[in-house]
């Protein structure tokens, strides 16, 4: 919304809608694949029914409106001045299992569809006996005993984790997040070739953090903080995917385990210088902020009572600069360089549970540079680009299903390479062609350290060298649009991903904390090739505006191919196994494929295919 006249113009937005989605934690091993028959591509094992509703072990809901004012002021043809106040208000919230661990390497804890057992898990935590499972043909026994709180028997979950005892729960981590703040921009041209902006940024960030229970299953109660005392509970829940449209709403349900208000001030400056020439541009920016950390703890069982942290101060930098060559009306060349110095989050600065300042935490570093070509022509495009960029000191949390925040990565060194291309061909009317590739690589390029939160103890992680990973570091696909009729088009896509490999955490290159089976080496993982397909047509309007109406169908083929990995080659790991679990996994393959095919295959053609796979295994 908006009021505009020959100097001022008015804008008003508001902007922010609820949302939530339930998603799965922990990912389908290939050793589950290998052991069960029915492969099911959407599987979620922590999802199932419980008292007459579904449940998803895992959620994430949302709800930050953003309400914005801007002023702006021609105050000549060469001089505006912009004048913005915003301000964010808004909760979000991040539900997961809280107590004993039932989804560790053996996930005892599953019905017979190899899903989360709710059932099984109300009767642990009533201390229902016998509650045994049968795992690889040995028992498996969860068995909890009671609390004794005033001469009464009571089966209390709570968060404490490393015990059978603490029962299993749901349970929310919650935020309250107010921002406001506002920004000043001054824009003139100093001559009709170079124009210079400043501005100044100012804003306030409080955000409040605590814990709300969400389901029992069964327990008696939930300890309020199991750490302080082990007779107060409660049973009280809450759900903000239940209640998300009034962000405003005071929560008056207990809150548990925890209770943290972090405020950070921000005091921000900045300016950018443009040169234009005939066929040359160039860019400078610069700026300059200092940041101010606080923190205040509450007493979880008298939220009237506080504790107050010293004030942090910290400053960053920034610098980048760019330019531009217009070689002539088909051809430009571009280059740019910056540099990054930013302060480390709130979290990295004060001890997860108390307002004791950490030590040794610092700025990250961020470097990099990129240069590009692009040609232009009537039928033929192309777009090339080459980058490299580093990030040292780069800080981690570390977040553990069931137990939450555990500890900080820090002192992360990556470097992220590569060249990208791509064109678009037209050779006749109505028919096109376009290409993209990416080649890259990203390694770390020293070792890095762990800390964690519980007893302040750092070990070495040692993976200096080793891939990053979760992104394929070539990838190259291939795309056919034809037009058979004017506003109709029909697209066939092909893209290829290869040197993948896997998304193993750092922290599991530790001898320390996993002296049997640390991380030596990263996983590459097979290469694989899939194929889209949409179909897309243009309805033409009265007003002459179009509407496009289409259909589109991705993996048309329905490959299976391994998408994510959080596993690399351990010190004391059976190679061979692992390869014959692959083999599983790939063998399944070959037989959808057989399946898929042998319908255009006459007996000669299919048997002569059946021998040559058979003989490859």
């Amino acid at each position: 919304m908006g009021y505009k006249t020959d100097k001022h113009k008015f804008t008003l937005k508001l902007l922010g809608a609820p949302s939530w989605v339930d998603f799965r934690n922990k990912i389908s091993t290939i050793s589950d694949i290998a052991t069960n028959s029915g492969l099911n591509t959407s599987y979620n094992t922590t999802y199932n029914n419980y008292n007459g509703k579904n449940i998803a072990l895992n959620n994430q809901a949302s709800h930050t409106p953003t309400l914005s004012l801007e002023w702006q002021y021609k105050i000549n043809s060469n001089n505006i001045l912009a004048l913005k106040g915003y301000g964010v208000y808004g909760n979000t919230s991040f539900k997961d299992y809280t107590g004993t661990d039932v989804f560790g390497e053996s996930s005892d804890l599953l019905d017979s569809n190899n899903t989360i057992d709710y059932n099984y898990i109300a009767a642990y935590n009533r201390g229902l006996k016998p509650n045994v499972l049968i795992k690889n043909d040995q028992p498996v026994t969860y068995f909890r005993e009671p609390y004794v709180i005033n001469g009464k028997k009571l089966f209390l979950n709570s968060s404490e984790f490393n015990t059978k005892n603490s029962g299993v729960s749901q349970t929310e981590n919650f935020s309250k997040t107010q921002v406001y703040g506002s920004l000043v921009n001054y824009s003139t041209n100093l001559t009709s070739k170079l124009k210079l902006d400043v501005g100044l940024d100012l804003r306030k960030t409080v955000s409040r953090h605590t814990k709300y229970l969400n389901d029992l299953f069964g327990a008696d109660g939930y300890l309020v903080d199991q750490l302080q005392n082990k007779s107060i509970y409660t049973t009280e829940t809450f759900s903000l995917k239940d209640d998300l449209w009034n962000p405003f709403k005071t929560i008056k349900t207990i809150k548990v385990d925890y209770y943290k208000e972090n405020i950070t001030w921000y005091y921000g400056a900045y300016s950018q210088l443009q040169l234009n020439l005939k066929n040359f541009n160039f860019l400078l920016q610069g700026g300059y902020s200092e940041n101010d950390f606080s923190k205040v703890t509450y007493d979880i069982f008298n939220t009237n009572l506080s504790e107050s942290s010293n004030h942090v101060n910290l400053d960053s930098y920034n610098v980048k600069f760019g330019a531009n060559w217009n070689v002539n009306s088909k051809n430009n060349i571009w280059f740019n360089a910056g540099l990054v110095s930013r302060v480390p989050i709130l979290n990295y600065v004060f001890d997860f549970g108390t307002n004791k300042i950490k030590d040794g935490f610092k700025n990250e570093n961020f470097e990099s540079v990129e240069a590009g070509y692009t040609f232009l022509s009537k039928n033929f495009n192309l777009n090339l680009i080459a980058y490299m960029n580093y990030l040292d000191n780069s800080t981690e949390q570390l977040f553990e299903t069931g137990y939450g925040v555990t500890g900080f990565t820090h002192d992360l060194s990556k470097r992220n390479s590569g060249v990208e291309l791509d064109f678009t061909y037209k050779p006749f009317n109505r028919f096109t062609i376009y290409s993209s590739h990416s080649f890259g690589e990203g390694v770390y390029t020293k070792d890095a350290k762990y800390t964690e939160y519980d007893n302040n103890q750092t070990t070495n992680l040692y993976i200096k060298d080793t891939r990053i990973g979760s992104v394929p570091e070539w990838m190259s696909s291939l795309s056919l649009l034809i037009e058979p009729v004017r506003r109709l088009s029909f697209t066939l896509t092909g893209k290829y991903h290869d040197n993948f490999y896997s998304n193993t955490p750092a922290e599991q290159y530790d001898p320390v904390w996993y002296p049997k089976s640390y991380a030596v080496n990263d996983l590459k993982l097979p290469s694989f090739l899939l194929f889209d397909t949409s179909l897309k047509y243009k309805i033409k309007l009265n007003n002459e505006d179009l509407v496009n109406v289409g259909l589109s169908m991705n993996n048309i083929f329905d490959t299976l191919y391994i998408t994510e990995s959080t596993r690399s080659y351990l010190n004391n790991q059976n190679v061979p196994v692992l390869i014959q679990l692959m083999e599983v996994f790939f063998q399944q393959i070959l037989k959808e494929s057989m399946a898929l095919i042998q319908p255009f295959l006459d007996q000669e053609e299919l048997g002569t295919l059946q021998f040559n796979i058979d003989s490859k295994n």
